[in-house]
């Protein structure tokens, strides 16, 4: 499908997955301010997981009968994706809304290379210039921050290569994702991964911390379960009427969105959300960051395969 002019309806739907995917983190660090990384993920996993259930039951019904011949790439996949939502949550336990935001950027990039590798995808110069700015952008944000947070810099470290980790994850994920769309369907295969996540973190959850969330928290803990069927509806909804390449540019938008929430919300709710020391050019990094991943996702000459709608990230989330 190509469209020369977007169609109303993927550019609100497009907005709508920006304002979802770049209000995740925030809401995020309200609720880990109380409760712990593996007790937010499960709540996230078993709020999704079971309106997914509900809203798709016929077809997840109908393809669990087959899942027999591809359960080892199932698992794989949804230890993947249960990694990567911690990771991230960890990630973002020790750094900044914004910060967390670029650095899953990482996950499309990688996502990208794997898929010349393993699915024999085109790389023409183009992405490869975009992967270069992304690259660049990435490395003297990093750098500016490590200036800024001279007095934290081991929280810091620690943030950013948990967040590296979760983008490697997530695409482990996105290649499992990939191979069993056409085999299982995406309703069950999604509905599979949110299922083996919530049983393998309720052992390790502390559901009592829960009661120490107030009102507050609670909106926000319920917002990041219901966050992931937003952002992905609206994606998915936005490629059905558009062309994937240019909704996947748009959404590059997502951590500038970000820093503009942290930017409004710290002066309105600063008890809440806290606001983000920044430099001039960290802030040119981070648009490096965008315009890179923005001409990667360009640069895409044909239309690949549709993921279903990954449940994070984001790039985790």
């Amino acid at each position: 499908m190509s469209h020369s002019r977007p169609p109303q309806k993927a550019v609100l739907l497009c907005l709508a997955a920006i304002v979802a995917w770049g209000s995740l983190p925030l809401a995020l660090k309200i609720c880990l301010k109380t409760v712990d990384p593996l007790t937010v993920t499960l709540v996230r996993f078993a709020v999704a997981g079971t309106i997914t259930m509900i809203w798709q039951r016929r077809p997840i019904l109908k393809g669990f009968g087959d899942l027999g011949p591809h359960l080892k790439l199932l698992l794989l996949g949804g230890i993947a994706l249960t990694a990567n939502h911690l990771l991230y949550v960890w990630g973002l336990r020790f750094s900044s809304a914004g910060n967390a935001q670029l650095f899953i950027q990482l996950a499309p990039l990688l996502f990208g290379l794997t898929s010349v590798l393993v699915f024999k995808e085109s790389f023409s110069w183009k992405r490869g210039g975009g992967v270069a700015v992304l690259v660049v952008g990435l490395g003297l944000y990093f750098l500016e921050n490590l200036k800024l947070l001279a007095a934290n810099v081991e929280d810091y470290l620690l943030g950013c290569f948990l967040l590296a980790l979760a983008a490697a994850t997530w695409v482990v994920y996105a290649c499992c994702q990939r191979i069993l769309n056409p085999r299982l369907g995406p309703a069950t295969v999604t509905a599979f991964f949110y299922l083996l996540a919530t049983l393998c973190l309720a052992p390790l959850s502390q559901p009592a911390s829960l009661a120490r969330l107030d009102t507050i928290g609670v909106i926000a803990l319920l917002y990041c379960g219901v966050n992931t069927l937003i952002a992905y509806g609206a994606f998915a909804a936005a490629i059905d009427c558009w062309d994937s390449s240019r909704v996947s540019a748009t959404l590059a938008l997502v951590p500038i969105c970000t820093m503009l929430m942290v930017e409004v919300f710290s002066h309105l709710f600063p008890v809440y959300v806290a606001a983000e020391e920044t430099s001039g050019r960290a802030i040119f990094g981070a648009l490096l960051v965008v315009g890179g991943s923005a001409l990667a996702a360009l640069a895409g000459a044909k239309p690949a395969v549709k993921l279903a709608p990954k449940p994070n990230s984001e790039p985790t989330d």
